[in-house]
């Protein structure tokens, strides 16, 4: 059970991380699709799955993540 549990994290994760590399506004529905996925595999399972679990922080990461380029470009820069 676990090794199959395992096998469907690798499996969604594989999926998310093909968005990754995108610029977040483009990313961003994809990755919420992967993780809702995960979500609805995980009622049909009728028990949380490592995948469900994770992925949606992952894809809170990923927003935090580029909020914080966002403020990075914006920032003023010392000295210039």
């Amino acid at each position: 059970m676990f090794l199959y549990e395992i096998h469907q994290y690798d499996v969604a994760y594989d999926d998310l991380r093909k968005w990754v590399n995108l610029p977040y506004h483009l990313a961003a529905p994809r990755i919420r699709r992967a993780a809702q996925q995960a979500k609805d595999h995980s009622k049909e399972e009728g028990h949380a799955t490592i995948s469900s679990l994770l992925l949606p922080a992952i894809n809170k990461v990923l927003a935090a993540t580029a909020r914080l380029a966002g403020i990075a470009k914006r920032a003023p820069s010392n000295g210039s």
